[in-house]
């Protein structure tokens, strides 16, 4: 069962979920078969021991649910089926059910095809208190909208009542609301990707946007979309449309769901990155600022953790800024926040950075020592680090004994793409000739800058170019 999709869908599965899969599988009304309960009680059972690999063999499975009879490949293919078939089928009425709002639209819909009135209008009811109660806008609101006076235009259409439909121009706003918010959120994630990936994609949706009739009584969440489209569209950062873009985010807190409002986060970030990318460095500010913004609200939390990109990401802007103390008051508080694999060497590589950065080299290398490489970014950007305070503390020796057993390193790395590996490679072939340079020879020194600003693929270039101008300037 090694490489089976009903194992797959086994590992996957929460202790959470043991329970109710079983109480589903063992129902007669979803399943009639006994082996198959036997099937599922016995992975539940392997799930509790995390499978071992002997156990998961098809024969032991086969001997577990069959104890007397002899193993059968073709009967146990299409016991493994039905299980899979009646496990896909759980987790899909589990998410049914953990969507209470989808729910009751079922049971509105169910009710009014059947043409029960007081059932009907009772669901009708509670449904539309529930839907007006909440304050969310986004274009699941919308959509919600749109099916329920989809609903009530059906019932009204079945009682054959001779008078003005009042749920036809209600649906045609709310279904224009849904289509514009998420036409524009499309959008958004198109120009997004145009300039992540330096590719284009064509927006076919005449009038623009921008100029759409619908902005005039727009809600919050469209009005978001609207103005990130234009921040987006706009090929040079807009400092008014960027601020207004940042009222709007805090104006929608509780207009939309915590996934959509992190996305509107993301999609500031990797604007103020682009905007640094492109020269505009008082956007490195306003980019600390939102990761402050986002962090104090949790609107950079999913389901309670941090993402290790932009964890590295907010450390790597609050030293540059040379905002230390609060660079070590965020490592401190956030490194817990991290998936749990992540945490031990984030802490130590990240504190190490920090001292660093403070010229406490010897403070650093405490912490250097300290990891456990259990990522390939934290394995290679120690050696990174060592290398630039081996330098910085003018220790030739170390430095190049480190850079010769590093190139060997680099040679055998199997895991990096070849520019990430190239850009490593490089740094170290520049910074050998930098710490070997002579430094009365000001024109070797500025033979190895043109060389940073022609190699297009470098480690740490800044770095690189600051040594220069220290080297230059008498250090």
């Amino acid at each position: 069962m090694k490489k089976s999709k009903l194992l797959d869908i086994y590992i996957a599965l929460t202790p959470q979920e043991w329970r109710p899969l079983l109480d589903y599988v063992s129902s007669p009304y979803f399943n009639k078969q006994e082996e198959v309960v036997q099937l599922c009680e016995y992975l539940l059972e392997l799930a509790k021991k995390d499978f071992p690999p002997a156990l998961t063999k098809r024969e032991r499975v086969w001997q577990a649910v069959f104890p007397q009879q002899p193993f059968a490949e073709k009967q146990m293919a299409y016991l493994m089926s039905d299980l899979l078939k009646l496990t896909e089928e759980f987790l899909g009425h589990r998410f049914w059910q953990e969507r209470e709002e989808s729910q009751e639209i079922a049971i509105l819909r169910a009710v009014s095809e059947r043409n029960l009135s007081k059932s009907y209008q009772f669901r009708l009811k509670k449904l539309k208190k529930t839907t007006a109660l909440d304050p969310k806008r986004n274009a699941d609101y919308h959509y919600t909208a749109y099916t329920i006076a989809a609903i009530e235009d059906s019932f009204f259409n079945a009682q054959n009542i001779r008078q003005e439909n009042p749920h036809l121009s209600t649906q045609d706003e709310a279904l224009d609301q849904y289509y514009l918010q998420s036409k524009l959120k499309l959008y958004c994630n198109m120009l997004n990707q145009a300039a992540v990936i330096d590719t284009q994609y064509e927006l076919n949706w005449p009038p623009s946007p921008i100029e759409s009739e619908a902005k005039e009584h727009a809600d919050p969440v469209t009005q978001t979309y609207q103005c990130l489209f234009e921040l987006l569209h706009n090929k040079e950062p807009n400092e008014n449309l960027f601020q207004k873009y940042n009222h709007l985010l805090g104006e929608i807190y509780q207009k939309t769901d915590h996934e959509e409002l992190i996305s509107f986060y993301y999609f500031a970030i990797n604007y103020c990155l682009n905007a640094i990318k492109k020269g505009h460095r008082d956007y490195a500010d306003k980019l600390l600022n939102l990761y402050q913004t986002g962090l104090s609200s949790n609107n950079l939390l999913v389901n309670g953790e941090l993402s290790p990109w932009i964890y590295k990401n907010i450390i790597k802007l609050g030293l540059g800024l040379k905002q230390f103390a609060w660079v070590e008051s965020f490592i401190l508080a956030y490194t817990e926040k991290l998936p749990e694999n992540y945490r031990h060497d984030a802490l130590y590589f990240n504190l190490s950075d920090l001292k660093y950065h403070q010229k406490e080299y010897d403070q650093a290398l405490e912490h250097l020592n300290r990891i456990e490489f259990s990522d390939i970014f934290y394995k290679h950007g120690t050696k990174i680090m060592l290398l630039k305070i081996y330098f910085e503390k003018q220790e030739t020796e170390a430095f190049l004994n480190l850079s010769s057993s590093y190139k060997l390193m680099l040679l055998r790395e199997k895991k990096l793409s070849g520019s990430t590996l190239n850009a490593y490679k490089n740094f170290v072939r520049i910074t050998e000739k930098l710490i070997k340079v002579d430094i009365a020879n000001l024109d070797t020194l500025g033979k190895i800058e043109e060389e940073i600003h022609r190699t297009s693929n470098v480690n740490a270039r800044q770095w690189l170019l600051e040594q220069i101008r220290q080297m230059l300037e008498g250090r």
